[in-house]
């Protein structure tokens, strides 16, 4: 990693402190491999089409599973996962469902069979999973055509992009996918903002994640959303962030606790404020006042959030930060007194919730977090590629 990425990290609203030391310049060269797939991708001559060599391939595919992602994984995601998975036991005597945009190697999905999570459909006579019920998309018809073959099966897996199958009612997947729901986990581990600018200010991401709270609506325990996301105000459509902005600035204004919590936590009154000084964690902190509104119209309520970033940077292309919030709703309780009406539910419970989203929204350094427990753990790098290699070959 460049010193220039070092410096942008620091522009991370909160936990990265100092510079970090020399002696950890080759860990950083470690960090951030992601983006530089995404560039090979736009070449055709390191496209999954070229050439049949395995080892390429696995390469290739290998340039995608870096650290950073991996702790959130086994740090975050994990931890999540195996707390609702007590409760579906508990309640309906079942592992986890799933829904997941899983790449080749589906790390996500290998940990949770590993941790023995997630539902078993079908197994084989040895015990083993055949079948899990996990839903799962992929977009791209080459890595669609690797994976279909992998073991063990998905209860769906579509060739299409998750926003399709959620929102295009003549998508082939659309009726199939329906029927599937409610999930426990529902992880849309996006790659690009949720309002690119070619798109306008509502865009197909938006939709689909309305339907994905839409459809969760009956859900009758706590369920999670993961959501990641490419946080870059360039990328965005400006409509739309004014409109979320001014959306936020409504319940700051009307609210007073809302208010004085917003003030508390960022010391400014003003979101517009708040974006000229950190425009990366103004965005953040308004989406999830965006989540929170859209649960909230589907009569659910926020039990925790959580929000972790880090930067990405690769050679030729221009810095940019990933954002990943952590969500957890359960059904909202009706008052006695209060009844439903079309609109955003008048519940007491609403305003806890937009309090919760602004107090509890302090995003987590990740990559400062890997680099300070290195200080402490050398061996810590070591341990989290071998995790990696370990669930890379728990595919069949």
């Amino acid at each position: 990693m460049q010193s220039e990425k070092s410096n942008s990290s620091q522009e991370l609203s909160g936990e990265m402190k100092g510079d970090h030391p020399n002696k950890l310049k080759s860990i950083y060269e470690e960090l951030s491999q992601e983006a530089s797939q995404e560039k090979d991708s736009a070449d055709p001559n390191k496209s999954f089409l070229h050439g049949l060599d395995p080892g390429l391939f696995i390469e290739r595919e290998r340039e995608y599973k870096d650290i950073e992602k991996h702790w959130i994984r086994t740090k975050v995601w994990l931890k999540v996962a195996k707390d609702l998975a007590q409760e579906t036991k508990r309640k309906h005597n079942r592992g986890i469902r799933y829904f997941t945009l899983p790449a080749y190697y589906r790390l996500d999905v290998s940990l949770f069979l590993r941790e023995e999570l997630l539902e078993v459909i079908e197994r084989y006579s040895n015990g083993n999973a055949k079948k899990v019920y996990v839903a799962a998309f992929e977009s791209d018809p080459t890595k669609y055509a690797r994976m279909v073959g992998h073991s063990p099966e998905f209860h769906l897996f579509a060739d299409t992009s998750v926003e399709d199958a959620l929102t295009d009612t003549n998508n082939p997947y659309y009726n199939q996918l329906l029927p599937l729901f409610p999930f426990d986990i529902v992880n849309l581990d996006l790659t690009t903002s949720l309002t690119p600018k070619h798109e306008g200010p509502y865009s197909t991401t938006m939709k689909a994640i309305d339907s994905v709270f839409k459809r969760q609506a009956e859900h009758g325990s706590k369920w999670a959303l993961f959501i990641t996301f490419r946080n870059m105000p360039d990328d965005w459509d400006e409509a739309t962030l004014d409109q979320l902005f001014d959306n936020l600035q409504s319940n700051v204004d009307n609210y007073p606790i809302v208010g004085k919590t917003f003030d508390e936590r960022y010391r400014e009154t003003r979101v517009r404020n708040l974006y000229k000084k950190d425009p990366k964690q103004c965005i953040s902190q308004a989406v999830a006042k965006w989540l929170v509104d859209r649960a909230n119209y589907y009569n659910l309520r926020v039990e925790s959030l959580k929000c972790y970033t880090y930067p990405r940077q690769s050679i030729g292309l221009p810095p940019y930060f990933i954002y990943k919030q952590i969500m957890i709703f359960s059904k909202g309780e009706v008052l006695r007194g209060i009844v439903p009406t079309k609109g955003t539910p008048a519940q007491p419970w609403v305003v806890d919730d937009l309090v919760a989203c602004i107090d509890d929204h302090k995003c987590v350094d990740v990559e400062g977090t890997i680099l300070a427990t290195l200080e402490n753990l050398p061996s810590y790098e070591d341990q989290l590629k071998k995790d990696i290699d370990d669930l890379c070959k728990m595919i069949g």
